[in-house]
């Protein structure tokens, strides 16, 4: 599936930059749309995780 569709307009706004890298399109946003992650900690190694995630328009659902 290579189409918009399957974004909201907000996702859309947000992934767009995503969406112009070469070698990551639409198809690896909808990948990463439909990922689920777990961190256990927010230390050393978390903390930077998590802003990396952050960077990448990850939204945490709990």
């Amino acid at each position: 599936m290579s189409d918009l569709s399957q974004f909201s307009r907000s996702q859309a706004e947000r992934f767009q930059r995503h969406f112009a890298l070469q070698g990551f399109g639409i198809e690896a946003q909808a990948k990463l749309l439909g990922a689920r992650v777990v961190v256990i900690g927010a230390g050393g190694l978390g903390a930077p995780i998590l802003t990396y995630l952050a960077a990448m328009a990850w939204e945490p659902s709990m």
